[in-house]
This record gives C-alpha cells, structure tokens and sequence, in this order.
C-alpha cells in the first residue's frame, strides 16, 4: 500500500511542472541564444524525411512561442528562403477539436501557422478538407509573428501566436495556460507555395497530431495539485478499505 501511494505521488509531480510567468519571452528575431530557449520545454521530433527537428515551446499567459531547429546540410541540398521562388518553410496545425482530422473540416476547420511561406514571417491560416486558407479572408486577423533565418547548416523558425486571440472567424485556438493542445509540424523543403509534397512529424500512439499539456501559474497547479491528490489518497484509502478491512 505505502509503495503505491509512493508511485502516484511521483507520477503526479512528474506532470505538472509549471511555467514561470515571471520570465521574460523571447524575442522574435531568430537569434536561438536567446536565454528562455535553453530552459524552454524541448523535443526532438523525428520527421517523416527521416531529419529530426529541434522543437521548443515557451508559454506565458498570453502567448506561445515556438522555434524548430531543422538540419538542412545533405550534400546537395541549397537552403532557400526567397519565398519568390521554390524554398524552405515550416508550419504547424492545431487540432482545434481533438479528432485528429488532418486540415479539419467545413464544420470544425484547424487553426495553422505558416512560416515563410507567401512571405517572410508568420501567417496566420485555417484549414478544412486540405484546403488553407488566409484568416483575413474570412474576415479573421493575422495575430502571429515570426521569422525563418539560417545559421549555414541549419533552417531556424520562431514565431508566436497567442493562447487566445478571440480571433473566431480565422478559427484560431482558444486556450488557458493549463489546457492540452494537439500539434503535427510540417516542412516543405524546397518547395513552391501550395505544394501538397510536405514532410509531417511521424505519428504517436497511433495520431500524427502531438499532444502536449500547457503548464499555468504555479500557484493554480499547488492548488489544483492538491485537489487532485487528495481525490488520488480519498480513492486509494477506500480501495483500502474495502479489500484490506
């Protein structure tokens, strides 16, 4: 009994580490030394190119900050990012419903964000039945902000958008600092715009979409921790009592 308690006391403290609202977010100016990129959450995502990217988040309550890191040295491979011509860009989709659709639907479309793709920086799309789709023409905002740079061997994007832009018409998400959220990366390596030849993170647990829990105010999670832990000791001890009695 006393091992158990010790297992799901370590499992809870082990997923809810928070994010410290008080450190200051990056600037979005691709320079990756940028000090919260060292402490940032960090992931290395495979591809289905076979290169993994570097991928990095930092949340505050306002915004999420994203930088992909992505090897680009084969030996005959030319890193582009004139987005006049056939290049380099990076994107992600955000499963806004959770049914793991790819592109969403007419209904429940996905919110993306693109980076170097029509133009330099971030843009901010939807997407429904393999279509994308600018925000603004559906009468939605461009709220992101982002830059691709390259330092030689590899391709950098960062960029940001908020947690919650209340931007409904472009079908942005809408989340709190302690929601979970999906997320597929894609890369188009040397490719014009609207080009369907796109490498995705490869699939986990069965989905392509990558989830991950967003981390709030310390405070919330000591006091939301606590609740939980006393459902977690309240259910254990009845458990107890019910086969050891």
């Amino acid at each position: 009994m006393r091992r158990l308690l010790v297992i799901l006391t370590v499992f809870f403290l082990l997923s809810n580490v928070p994010v410290n609202s008080e450190v200051a977010p990056p600037v979005i100016d691709g320079d990756i030394t940028d000090p919260v990129w060292s402490t940032a959450d960090s992931y290395q995502v495979p591809m289905q190119n076979q290169i993994t990217v570097d991928f990095r988040i930092f949340v505050d309550k306002v915004n999420m900050y994203f930088l992909a890191i992505i090897p680009h040295d084969g030996p005959n491979d030319v890193i582009s990012l004139d987005t006049t011509q056939p290049h380099d860009y990076f994107g992600l989709e955000f499963d806004n419903n959770g049914d793991n659709v790819i592109h969403g639907t007419d209904s429940s479309p996905d919110d993306m964000v693109l980076v170097n793709y029509f133009q330099e920086g971030a843009q901010d799309f939807l997407t429904q039945r393999f279509q994308v789709i600018n925000d603004t023409e559906f009468g939605g905002r461009e709220d992101s902000v982002g830059v691709a740079t390259t330092d030689g061997s590899n391709l950098i994007f960062e960029f940001s958008k908020p947690l919650d832009s209340g931007d409904s018409l472009g079908a942005d998400v809408s989340l709190s600092p302690n929601d979970s959220i999906s997320i597929m990366l894609a890369f188009w390596d040397d490719r014009p715009v609207h080009d369907a030849n796109v490498f995705v993170n490869k699939p986990v647990d069965g989905s392509v979409f990558l989830k991950f829990q967003l981390r709030g105010d310390p405070l919330e999670n000591v006091f939301m921790g606590g609740i939980s832990m006393i459902g977690i000791l309240v259910s254990v001890l009845l458990v107890h009592r019910k086969f050891y009695a």
